[in-house]
């Protein structure tokens, strides 16, 4: 039970990567914006 949930929080924990790389370059595209500096704060 204790293996099946370490990999699917894996799973979800690569897929959120996936996701907040995707932000980060669309933050990097956009010009300076408040919400490029309150994204840069975490």
């Amino acid at each position: 039970m204790f293996h099946s949930f370490y990999t699917f929080f894996k799973k979800v924990l690569e897929h959120f990567w996936k996701v907040w790389y995707i932000i980060a370059i669309l933050i990097r595209i956009e010009p300076e914006t408040p919400v490029r500096k309150y994204f840069f704060y975490f």
